[in-house]
């Protein structure tokens, strides 16, 4: 936080009840491991007790990053959650984050998403060592069924 590109939120954290990040983290992951989350660990550390940190994401192979970083580093006053949002698509493309004294142990349900978003990793790890080539010829219009 204290890089002078992070002065608006600096100048915000007492203030601010709700922090959101939206469809920023997945494109700026490499980073944000390559600093080991600084800018989050800094905001998580400064921020006053009952504040909400709200993510969206299109993809959910950013929060196992989180889920870690939370447990081992801010397990004493940090609480995470995946929302449920119901679609096909749509499972665990939130996490919510809550500064609090005493969190609540980690649901079951949180648990096994991320267990769920560690294997969509490694099998999209896998599809990326595959390569990328068509293996077979596109046919407009063609739809198989």
């Amino acid at each position: 936080l204290d890089h002078p590109h992070n002065a608006p939120c600096q100048d915000k954290i007492l203030t601010t009840d709700i922090w959101t990040c939206q469809y920023c983290v997945a494109e700026n992951l490499k980073k944000l491991r390559d600093s080991d989350f600084i800018f989050f660990r800094d905001l998580f550390n400064r921020a006053p007790e009952g504040t909400l940190f709200l993510f969206t994401e299109t993809t959910t192979r950013v929060w196992p990053d989180f889920f870690d970083l939370v447990q081992n580093d801010f397990s004493s006053n940090l609480e995470i959650t995946f929302p449920y949002n119901f679609g096909r698509y749509s499972k665990g493309v939130q996490m919510a984050i809550v500064k609090k004294e005493n969190p609540d142990e980690i649901r079951q349900r949180d648990i096994e998403l991320v267990t769920e978003f560690r294997n969509l990793i490694r099998l999209h790890e896998r599809k990326l060592a595959n390569g990328t080539e068509r293996q077979r010829r596109k046919i407009r219009g063609l739809k198989l069924e």
